[in-house]
């Protein structure tokens, strides 16, 4: 069936300009068999990269058993990988809640797309349902609304806040441009700023793709105080195509801040290095009994992440007297939005309008701004990317408010990129354990019980790749069972809770990659989902506490500046290197997967001298190289010395 494309409508302006809408023909999904999973779809034309559609369907299931229905607006990239779509959110289930519903028990979907990569192509619209479900599903009274294409341009700059005194300045742009209309190699970018003079310079981009565009720029070279850096993306034959301008501030001396980040992206708080060390907190934690005093018992955690939509001075009180610092969140105070279902779950009754939210989130910033307790705001967790121009919104909000504490947005690697105006610090959650072994069970011969934790380091150096080695990178290892999300243990005993080994694999992975900050997901899960003090004890005290610990053990290395950069990682292995002031250098080294890891790497500089710290596998060879004979997805720290 090919789609039909006769206009029928329009409809207002989104991110880019006018839409038009579209009626695709019904379609009538069947499946006679219960071990089947019967994926079916439609080709879409008139889509291109840095477009956007959204799609709006009734869905009549009254004939389908076993199962419920799903759709998706997909689409493949340029390598050949099918049905990357998915990964944008796009993926429409009928038992979301707030779905619309009609007299004769129809349900209404609506799709709703980010901007189209560069590299996507062949879009289709896919029915199914998993599993055993068997029978009729009728989509009928399909339309299809698409915007005109946008670059979709975003400006970002390594200096915190983008204000600088000295150094370089490296500045990166991410944008979206259609391969088969404009090709690599027709295009140009150039940055413009005032030079020292006042002057106008122009910068070629040091390096330039079909998705992005970097240069570095010392700060020396800009004129004092304010102004906008200006990327112009064009073609060769001197065409404009698009546009985008920062505010950076060149300042006469360096920047004070109760909470920032320096050129290292090592958190600073009263201008003393700080490695946030701590857990994620459900909404209401805190008044469990007894919930406060045996989070600190142990003694390993100096911070927390809390959902608390109303955080107020007397709750920042109680975490201040236990030494801990709190990122604060605010990622729930967003007026609900039915394209925006995932981003607007959990808005409170109060907050209706966008007037209400930015109401809401003022008092809330207001009367904890000040607090010693305070580290940082959550604005966003796991957000879709076309959610970006809020949460800019947001981020402007937040720096006018309170321009002492940062911002942490949280999102998956294929979204953060469009986040990059909105966030200081960003991270992702990989969760791997046991979630991710089906997929690697065909190529890799994953089995449930080896736990896959090779995708937390993976997705780590991913995040931290998406934006462009720009912001510092706090990540959240899984201390928790996804069972717990699919019926509990009973039902899916292969999604269970990490090893002690395996969390502790995922979190040095994870600082391997660049991670400057670790909140484990999560005290609030394992509070309430534990059947009883025995299990919370084996998940919280024998594995969560004592990985955290080791952290905690190390941070006087984790606080160092960098060390030197290993160029020849041995395969599925990590290496990350801090120096201290005598000179001597601290490798951090993962094996990464779970087989027995041989090889020899050097890591820049004659050493003669390699000391154990934690961990073991790593020894000095004859040459000055680093020998590597580490067991299964363990990790080491030595010492070198010339």
């Amino acid at each position: 069936m090919y789609v039909n494309f006769a206009m029928v409508g329009v409809l207002g302006a989104s991110l880019a300009s006018v839409a038009e809408t579209c009626k695709i023909p019904d379609f009538v999904w069947e499946n006679g068999d219960p071990d089947k999973r019967l994926v079916e779809s439609v080709p879409l034309s008139g889509l291109c990269p840095g477009m956007r559609a959204d799609i709006e369907m009734w869905v009549d299931a009254r004939d389908l058993t076993n199962g419920t229905p799903e759709a998706s607006l997909a689409w493949d990239d340029l390598s050949g990988n099918k049905w990357a779509g998915s990964s944008g959110g796009t993926v429409l289930r009928w038992n979301r809640p707030g779905i619309e519903r009609d007299a004769e028990g129809r349900r209404k979907f609506r799709i709703c797309t980010r901007v189209l990569p560069f590299d996507s192509t062949n879009f289709r619209l896919y029915f199914f349902a998993a599993k055993p479900a068997v029978g009729r599903i009728r989509y009928t009274d399909i339309r299809m609304t698409t915007y005109e294409r946008t670059y979709a341009i975003k400006i970002a700059s390594s200096a915190y806040r983008d204000e600088a005194f000295d150094g370089n300045v490296r500045f990166a742009v991410s944008f979206i441009t259609d391969p088969a209309k404009e090709p690599q190699d027709s295009l140009t970018g150039t940055f413009s700023f005032k030079g020292q003079d006042g002057k106008a310079v122009n910068v070629e981009a040091s390096s330039l793709s079909s998705e992005s565009a970097e240069c570095e720029i010392p700060v020396s070279s800009l004129a004092l105080g304010e102004q906008d850096v200006v990327f112009s993306l064009s073609l060769k034959n001197g065409r404009l195509l698009s546009s985008a301008s920062l505010q950076f501030k060149r300042l006469d001396s360096p920047a004070k801040r109760r909470v920032m980040f320096d050129r290292f992206e090592r958190t600073f708080v009263d201008g003393k290095p700080f490695f946030p060390l701590g857990m994620y907190w459900s909404e209401n934690t805190l008044a469990k009994s007894g919930s406060l005093e045996r989070y600190v018992r142990p003694g390993v955690f100096n911070a927390l992440q809390t959902y608390e939509k109303a955080m107020t001075p007397e709750m920042l009180d109680a975490f201040h007297a236990k030494g801990l610092m709190v990122v604060a969140s605010v990622k729930d105070i967003y007026a609900p939005d039915p394209k925006f279902f995932k981003e607007c779950r959990f808005v409170p009754k109060t907050v209706k309008t966008e007037e209400d939210e930015t109401q809401y989130v003022t008092d809330v910033v207001n009367r904890c701004k000040s607090h010693p307790a305070l580290l940082a705001w959550y604005t966003c967790d796991e957000f879709s990317a076309r959610f970006s121009e809020r949460l800019e919104k947001r981020y402007r909000l937040m720096k006018q408010l309170d321009p002492e504490h940062p911002v942490f947005v949280l999102a998956f690697t294929d979204n953060i990129r469009h986040f990059l105006g909105a966030l200081d610090v960003g991270g992702t959650d990989p969760y791997p354990v046991c979630s991710q072994w089906p997929r690697h069970a065909k190529w890799m011969n994953a089995r449930p019980d080896e736990g896959c934790v090779w995708e937390a380091g993976k997705t780590a150096v991913e995040e931290r790749a998406a934006m462009f080695g720009l912001k510092p990178l706090w990540q959240v290892p899984q201390a928790f069972m996804w069972a717990w999300d699919h019926g509990g243990e009973g039902k899916r005993p292969d999604l269970r809770f990490p090893t002690r080994l395996e969390l502790s694999s995922m979190t040095w992975q994870q600082i391997a990659a660049g991670a400057n900050g670790i909140f484990f997901y999560s005290y609030g899960q394992l509070l309430n989902n534990c059947r009883n003090e025995g299990e919370l004890h084996k998940y919280f005290d024998e594995i969560t506490v004592p990985v955290a610990r080791e952290v905690k053990d190390m941070s006087h290395i984790l606080l160092m500046e960098p060390g030197p950069q290993v160029e020849k990682v041995p395969p599925r292995t990590m290496v990350r290197t801090w120096r201290d002031v005598d000179g001597a250098v601290f490798a951090l080294v993962c094996n990464t997967h779970p087989e027995r890891r041989k090889a020899l790497f050097a890591v820049p500089g004659k050493w003669a001298k390699c000391e154990p710290v934690f961990g073991r596998g790593v020894s000095l060879y004859e040459d000055g190289r680093l020998r590597l004979d580490m067991s299964p997805i363990c990790v080491a720290i030595v010492r070198l010395e010339r």
